[in-house]
């Protein structure tokens, strides 16, 4: 039986440098009904009470490769007729 992390998210300490607040402290993932997102955490602190705010963003699936149309069979992609 595999695992299913449908309907779940995982944070981490985002242990790369940060510019300032713009960088989040938090950083993972999260899995709504199967669709995978990008989630991330700031840690602040108001009026003495901390607590943490974020954002998510879909995942964006990898672009597409575009493959070149196969020659039709017996076809050349070369012109004999050039002498060289």
């Amino acid at each position: 039986m595999s695992y299913d992390n449908t309907n779940t998210f995982a944070l981490f300490k985002n242990d790369s440098m940060r510019d300032g607040k713009k960088d989040a402290n938090l950083t993972g993932t999260l899995n709504v009904e199967g669709k995978e997102y990008f989630i991330n955490g700031w840690t602040n602190e108001k009026n003495g009470k901390k607590y943490i705010s974020g954002s998510i963003n879909p995942k964006r699936s990898q672009p597409k490769t575009v493959t070149q149309p196969e020659a039709a069979p017996g076809t050349d992609d070369f012109d004999d007729d050039i002498p060289f």
